[in-house]
């Protein structure tokens, strides 16, 4: 299984591997959020007092947790229910970290963006430990690079199959389903 978050969902697709080739199992999106408030929960709370601020984040960050949890969860029952056993979840990571003040985070934009991306991340790391996954964090940077050289395949026949799986199950397969199918191939060879 590998994930591919964006502000306030994510996308989670599962592969499985015939003749080292990917097929999708199963793919679908997680709202993890209500709201364009609660997506951007940095950039709301630094419109908020400090004590309203800590207390928006907590509850928008046991939010994410919940509906990923739930998301994941009922992956995982599905691909039971089909006789398949999901062992690891891939979550791409932002490179960035946030420092223990929150001050300090309110007051930089930079920081505000890494906040949520960290956010959900961590939200999907935390469901799939709940679903008593392996999780495995990979640098998102790195993660098209280390599916080559993991796979052998070199990058652009990793592309090519991911592309090919995506064309054999059908709409959407953009961006997102693309990178979430690489860290679910990532996954794969990690078993």
């Amino acid at each position: 299984m590998g994930t591919r978050t964006k502000t306030g969902w994510a996308v989670l697709v599962t592969l499985g591997l015939e003749r080292g080739r990917p097929t999708v199992l199963d793919r679908r999106r997680l709202d993890l959020v209500d709201d364009q408030e609660q997506a951007f929960a940095y950039h709301h709370a630094a419109t908020l007092p400090l004590e309203d601020a800590t207390s928006f984040l907590r509850d928008v960050d046991a939010l994410a947790v919940e509906r990923a949890t739930e998301g994941v969860m009922a992956t995982v029952a599905a691909l039971r229910a089909e006789g398949r056993e999901p062992a690891v979840l891939t979550v791409p990571v932002g490179s960035g970290s946030l420092p223990d003040d929150l001050v300090t985070v309110l007051g930089n934009h930079t920081l505000l963006h890494t906040g949520e991306g960290l956010l959900y991340a961590e939200a999907l790391a935390e469901a799939g430990e709940a679903a008593g996954l392996t999780v495995v964090e990979v640098p998102a940077k790195e993660l098209a690079g280390r599916l080559a050289a993991d796979s052998g395949l070199g990058a652009r026949r990793v592309d090519d199959a991911i592309g090919a799986a995506g064309k054999a199950l059908g709409p959407p397969w953009r961006k997102e389903q693309k990178e979430a199918a690489q860290a679910a191939w990532l996954s794969c060879l990690s078993a």
